[in-house]
Parts: C-alpha cells; structure tokens; sequence
C-alpha cells in the first residue's frame, strides 16, 4: 500500500499543494500537511469524502504546520477533487473537476481569504 505525501503552501494569494494529481487505489493513503504558518482548509464534493476513510467532513481543516491523513476505498471511474483554501474561507458554491476516465484525486489550489476589517475612523 503507497502513501502521497501532498505539502501546502501559501504562494502568492493562494493554498497550493506540491502534488496536484493522484490515482485512487483502494488501500493506498494520502497524507494532507498544512502549511507551517496558516491553517488550511480541504474542500470537497460529496463524492470525494464518499471513497475517504475515515470519513470526512466535506471541509477539513488542518491547523498550522500539521497533517491528517485519509485511506482510500473502492471508487467509479471519474475524477475526484479537493480544493486547498485558507481555514477561513468559506465553502465554495461550486467545487468543478471536470471529466477524466481513469480514476484520480485532483487537487486544485485555492484562493487566500482577504480580511477586510473595519476601516480607521480619520475624520472625528
């Protein structure tokens, strides 16, 4: 049984990880790390957290610099996604892999989530 080590990083405004595709093998593992400074969030669709074990949520988060690894189960034909995006990014509204006959994990990066606090009162 292999296991993928796939490592996020901040770069620029986005959470991209080191590996961005991976064939699905029953029994094989995958292992998500963090980047070492931000939490970082795992977005997928239903079907994707379907073929994990143990079973997730369709958002994981990863706090700063850890991991949390996944085993893979039996899954159809098709691609397979999950988005890397800042822990405080919500939920996407679409999360779109396209089309693919064999079997694989995408890994797409996402954007960084932009704070836009309360603005300095100058004019008091």
């Amino acid at each position: 049984m292999a296991n993928t080590d796939v490592k996020i990083g901040l770069q620029g405004e986005l959470f991209v990880p080191d590996v961005f595709a991976v064939n699905i093998s029953p029994g094989d593992s995958i292992t998500f790390y963090a980047d070492p400074d931000l939490a970082t969030s795992l977005c997928m669709q239903a079907r994707t957290a379907a073929i994990l074990s143990p079973r997730p949520e369709l958002t994981v988060t990863i706090a700063a610099g850890q991991s949390v690894q996944f085993h893979f189960e039996a899954a159809e034909p098709g691609l397979y996604c999950i988005l890397t995006l800042s822990a405080d990014w919500p939920y996407p509204s679409r999360i779109s892999c396209g089309s693919e006959p064999a079997t694989i994990l995408k890994i797409k990066p996402g954007p960084m989530q932009v704070w836009s606090g309360p603005q300095d009162a100058t004019g008091t």
